[in-house]
């Protein structure tokens, strides 16, 4: 509450106080004159306890200051959940005592066929290691990480991709093998081991691997995933203690272990592997809570394994494949009510390596969505997610009938609302390589995600949601609010977000031009001119030919893409004398017409 100069911040956690602070900070900002605030009293709650973001270092490493960039941002706008991808097939992230392997080798990308060196090159890594394949967080650089995340209140939590996604964990312990062979401690050689030396399985993953899934059916497997539990809880430990140990379990090829001999006698006693890796993984952590994306937990035909397999007091979920042809709507409220806690993660809606808009010049992968721009992320209902229904992959229409079938069995209800337990953007880094990328494909969109965590809008839920006026003017309050203040502050903090370039259109001999988050300038340059001016409404571009636009940042440093517009002559105004003669050359060229074509029905 805002009394004459005092500001009194109260709520029941320290965490509650702190978003307060945030709610002051921001009103500081946005209110003018600067650092002015209104006579006020703000009421404010989350609306979801589970607010993330994200982020896959596997693929592309990011240094230590950009993730401590996205937690300050995260802070300033209420997210509270860092997904930490710190392993995938092309590079472990994280420095791990006793298993040096994971980082001299396995965190380096080059062109070494044995893969003795490092990984092998992919993702355009290049011949040398001296690229964004290469990288790691030592001991120091992670506990740094967790501390500035815990004094902004955002919990990190680790994913360690496994059984799948494990090519570069599985490379590094076979160097260990190697390497423990040559000094004659045999004993020592297999401890870790993840693969079966007589498995003959014949499988391809969606990424093109023919090698890369942890083998379940081990011992070794197992005490490596104890060594990195332990490991990676001792580092937390004293900063902020481990929560949630997240092991993937997502894209687990068909055909893995299928001609493992370590897993026939498994096989023949008819048990799921993948299930049984669950099952091991979560014994070891069953002191935290487990973390999985949708498809490690499912069964067949969408169906989750039982809960009580699973010894974690809570097993934690992103559920994300909603490309509705695909035939899985139901996944999340599957889950939801067969007890596991599920976090939306909708690629069509905030999967953030996307592109921002339909055209073939933006950057992004589209293998989920055609598009995903900072409204599609706004626009997003978690309380209702049949009624995010609307389009394919290709972007034609979709309807509920086609998702759900006449008897709704493609859309079972929900019923266990509380398992329901927030959102979380993806930020995939298959082709984000720097720092500027990173920032472009995350930013503003992140903030739209920021603004439906926290808050229910009073449209949510309303059938024929794009058509609905609450929610458009929802929607020009969030975008003016970007482009007048929240784009200021990504300024300062020194974020390259994705500048959207103007649309146009011409008036007469005017062109008029809007930009996605008003407040943003626009500028013109035609081509008799070599510097750049602001466009506005009286600007005239008589006896002009193209007119090439483009957007400033909110601090007018950087610039999006340019557009131009080719002009159109100005057509001469009605009643003149040479529309005069053309209207009467028409008309007796239309008369010789009529004229042919009754001759023809004559004779």
């Amino acid at each position: 509450m805002v009394s004459g100069k005092t500001v009194d911040i109260t709520g029941k956690t320290i965490k509650g106080v702190f978003y307060g602070a945030i709610s002051l900070i921001h009103l500081a900002l946005k209110t003018s004159p600067a650092g002015s605030i209104p006579h006020c009293e703000i009421i404010d709650w989350p609306r979801f306890p589970y607010r993330g973001q994200h982020v896959d270092t596997g693929r592309n490493f990011f240094s230590k200051e950009t993730i401590l960039k996205l937690l300050e941002v995260m802070s300033l706008y209420k997210l509270n959940k860092l997904h930490f991808h710190l392993s995938d097939d092309e590079g472990w992230r994280l420095e791990i005592p006793g298993l040096e392997e994971l980082t001299t080798i396995s965190s380096r990308r080059c062109h070494d066929p044995e893969e003795r060196e490092c990984v092998m090159s992919t993702l355009g890594s290049g011949a040398g290691v001296d690229n964004s394949g290469t990288g790691y967080y030592t001991l120091g650089d992670y506990k740094d990480i967790l501390h500035y995340a815990n004094t902004r209140q955002i919990e990190v939590i680790p994913e360690f991709g496994m059984p799948g996604h494990a090519h570069a964990a599985i490379v590094a312990m076979k160097n260990r093998e190697r390497k423990m062979a040559d000094i004659g401690n045999m004993t020592q050689s297999k401890l870790y081991n993840l693969h079966d030396e007589q498995d003959y399985s014949i499988y391809s993953t969606n990424q093109g691997y023919t090698d890369n899934a942890i083998n379940p059916c081990i011992e070794s497997t197992y005490r490596f995933i104890q060594h990195i539990f332990t490991e990676v809880k001792e580092l937390h430990r004293n900063i902020q203690p481990l929560q949630v140990f997240h092991f993937g379990g997502d894209e687990v090829a068909k055909g893995a272990w299928q001609n493992s001999t370590a897993c026939a006698p498994f096989l023949k006693e008819g048990i799921n592997l993948k299930r049984e890796f669950t099952r091991r993984v979560s014994e070891i952590t069953r002191e935290v809570n487990l973390g999985a994306w949708e498809d490690g937990l499912i069964e067949h035909d969408l169906i989750p394994w039982n809960r009580s397999l699973l010894l974690n007091h809570e097993v934690i979920t992103q559920s994300y494949q909603n490309v509705l042809e695909w035939g899985t709507a139901a996944l999340p409220y599957n889950l939801a009510n067969a007890g596991y806690k599920v976090v939306l993660a909708p690629l069509t809606h905030i999967f953030f390596d996307h592109p921002q808009e339909p055209s073939p010049e933006e950057s992004g992968i589209n293998w989920g969505t055609r598009y995903t721009d900072a409204f599609k992320t706004f626009s997003f209902m978690p309380d209702d997610y049949y009624k995010n229904i609307d389009m394919k992959r290709s972007g034609e229409p979709i309807t509920m009938k086609e998702v759900c079938n006449d008897d709704n069995s493609g859309c079972p209800p929900l019923k266990r609302s509380e398992n329901i337990i927030g959102l979380q953007g993806q930020l995939w880094s298959e082709i984000i390589r720097t720092q500027e990328q990173f920032d472009y494909m995350l930013y503003p969109r992140i903030l739209a995600l920021a603004e439906r965590s926290w808050h229910r809008a009073s449209w949510e839920g309303h059938e024929n949601i794009t058509s609905n006026k609450d929610m458009k003017l929802d929607w020009s309050r969030f975008a003016r609010s970007l482009g007048s203040a929240d784009l200021v502050i990504l300024d300062k903090l020194n974020v390259s977000y994705r500048i959207p370039s103007p649309g146009a259109r011409q008036s007469g001999d005017k062109v008029l031009s809007k930009v996605e988050f008003p407040g943003l300038k626009v500028q013109y340059r035609t081509t008799s001119e070599s510097s750049w001016s602001e466009l506005d409404d009286s600007k005239s571009f008589k006896n002009v030919s193209e007119v090439t636009l483009r957007t400033l940042s909110a601090d007018g440093k950087r610039i999006s893409s340019e557009v131009k517009v080719t002009m159109v002559k100005t057509p001469v105004p009605a009643n003149s004398k040479a529309e005069t003669i053309m209207s009467n050359s028409c008309m007796l060229l239309l008369a010789l017409c009529c004229t042919l074509l009754l001759c023809k029905s004559l004779f």
